[in-house]
């Protein structure tokens, strides 16, 4: 994992998950969305078979901002938007080869919530994995590949800036020595 200072804040970048499912070849593209903003709403396109596309809404200093889609068109279509009070506390899924290809992509998401869950999208089939996020961090956007079909890999930015654990320890104290 990665720990970068950005606009004030302490993110940690996942590892793009699935490490391995990163298509060969001159049609998988990186993408990284780091410093986009707070993610807003979510549109996803999703097949019978992966997950063919996720595009991300996020909201900066007050300007709304919606990034390039990542992937291709698929048959069903799904956007949600978080509420005010609503925060995610994971998102999870699955990746593997799906038939006809020879790669491994997204073949499911899940985006839990305080509030609920929105999906699973997509094929519950292959490798899962899954990002927690605990109470004091915040999603802080996407990363991951894609290619003209399919989203082939996915990673999350984490605001840690609130965790307890990189607080600065309380100044020591000072004891007087006992009186002679």
């Amino acid at each position: 994992m990665d720990v970068k200072f950005l606009s004030g804040r302490l993110i940690l970048k996942s590892r793009t998950q699935p490490a391995v499912s990163i298509a060969w070849g001159s049609s998988a593209a990186n993408w990284d969305e780091s410093g986009q903003g707070w993610v807003k709403q979510i549109l996803i396109t999703y097949g019978e078979d992966a997950i063919n596309s996720i595009q991300i809404v996020y909201e900066q200093n007050g300007d709304v901002k919606l990034a390039p889609r990542h992937g291709g068109g698929g048959d069903k279509f799904y956007t949600f938007a978080l509420a005010s009070n609503e925060r995610f506390t994971s998102v999870r899924g699955h990746f593997g080869v799906i038939k006809n290809f020879d790669y491994k992509v997204i073949t499911s998401l899940c985006f839990d919530t305080n509030l609920g869950s929105f999906g699973p999208f997509g094929r519950q089939d292959g490798t899962p994995f899954s990002f927690e996020l605990s109470s004091s961090c915040s999603l802080y956007g996407f990363h991951g590949s894609s290619n003209s079909s399919y989203l082939t890999a996915i990673g999350v930015y984490i605001d840690i800036s609130d965790l307890k654990c990189f607080q600065y320890p309380p100044e020591p104290r000072v004891v007087a020595p006992p009186p002679n």
